[in-house]
Protein backbone atom coordinates (compact mmCIF):
# COMPACT_ATOMS: atom_id res chain seq x y z
CA UNK A 1 0.00 0.00 0.00
CA UNK A 2 1.34 3.89 -0.74
CA UNK A 3 0.41 6.15 1.45
CA UNK A 4 0.87 10.29 1.30
CA UNK A 5 2.17 11.92 4.45
CA UNK A 6 1.36 15.58 4.62
CA UNK A 7 1.97 17.63 7.76
CA UNK A 8 -0.59 20.10 8.38
CA UNK A 9 0.34 21.43 11.64
CA UNK A 10 3.71 21.46 13.54
CA UNK A 11 3.68 23.49 16.52
CA UNK A 12 5.99 21.12 19.12
CA UNK A 13 6.23 20.13 21.58
CA UNK A 14 2.59 20.71 21.58
CA UNK A 15 0.75 19.48 19.15
CA UNK A 16 1.67 17.87 15.64
CA UNK A 17 -1.21 16.77 12.91
CA UNK A 18 -1.21 15.22 9.73
CA UNK A 19 -3.56 13.25 7.25
CA UNK A 20 -2.34 10.39 5.47
CA UNK A 21 -3.71 9.34 2.07
CA UNK A 22 -4.09 6.30 0.39
CA UNK A 23 -6.57 4.83 -2.71
CA UNK A 24 -10.11 5.58 -0.97
CA UNK A 25 -8.98 6.12 2.54
CA UNK A 26 -8.27 9.71 3.89
CA UNK A 27 -7.29 10.26 7.67
CA UNK A 28 -7.19 12.98 9.54
CA UNK A 29 -4.83 12.67 12.44
CA UNK A 30 -4.26 15.66 15.16
CA UNK A 31 -2.05 14.84 18.41
CA UNK A 32 -1.82 17.13 21.38
CA UNK A 33 0.18 16.92 24.22
CA UNK A 34 -0.43 18.30 27.40
CA UNK A 35 1.54 18.26 31.36
CA UNK A 36 -0.17 15.60 33.08
CA UNK A 37 2.17 16.39 35.82
CA UNK A 38 6.03 15.33 37.04
CA UNK A 39 7.47 13.34 34.13
CA UNK A 40 4.40 12.76 32.71
CA UNK A 41 2.17 13.65 29.56
CA UNK A 42 -1.20 13.58 28.55
CA UNK A 43 -1.66 12.56 24.67
CA UNK A 44 -5.09 13.24 23.26
CA UNK A 45 -5.13 11.95 19.63
CA UNK A 46 -8.79 12.54 17.78
CA UNK A 47 -8.79 10.60 14.01
CA UNK A 48 -10.93 10.69 11.45
CA UNK A 49 -11.30 8.37 8.70
CA UNK A 50 -13.03 8.91 5.11
CA UNK A 51 -13.69 6.47 2.66
CA UNK A 52 -14.49 6.48 -1.04
CA UNK A 53 -15.02 4.44 -4.04
CA UNK A 54 -14.74 0.51 -3.00
CA UNK A 55 -13.04 1.66 0.35
CA UNK A 56 -16.62 2.47 1.42
CA UNK A 57 -17.60 -1.26 2.22
CA UNK A 58 -14.58 -1.77 4.05
CA UNK A 59 -14.87 1.10 6.42
CA UNK A 60 -18.41 -0.19 6.65
CA UNK A 61 -17.22 -3.89 7.59
CA UNK A 62 -13.94 -3.20 9.39
CA UNK A 63 -14.41 0.91 10.41
CA UNK A 64 -14.18 0.25 14.00
CA UNK A 65 -10.79 -1.74 13.86
CA UNK A 66 -9.17 1.42 12.51
CA UNK A 67 -9.39 3.24 15.70
CA UNK A 68 -8.25 0.52 17.64
CA UNK A 69 -5.60 -0.31 15.64
CA UNK A 70 -4.08 3.45 16.11
CA UNK A 71 -4.46 2.74 19.95
CA UNK A 72 -2.34 -0.40 19.37
CA UNK A 73 0.28 1.92 17.73
CA UNK A 74 -0.42 4.70 20.65
CA UNK A 75 0.56 2.45 23.00
CA UNK A 76 3.76 0.86 20.98
CA UNK A 77 4.92 4.52 21.01
CA UNK A 78 3.98 4.97 25.08
CA UNK A 79 6.12 1.69 25.61
CA UNK A 80 9.15 2.80 23.07
CA UNK A 81 9.10 6.15 24.51
CA UNK A 82 8.68 5.20 28.42
CA UNK A 83 11.85 2.76 27.72
CA UNK A 84 14.08 5.18 26.38
CA UNK A 85 14.41 6.97 29.60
Amino acid sequence: MEMIETITRRELPDAFDGTYDAKGVHNIARNEFHEAGPGATRWVAPTTFEFSGPMKLVGLLFGRSFPKQSYVYMEAFKKFAEGAQ
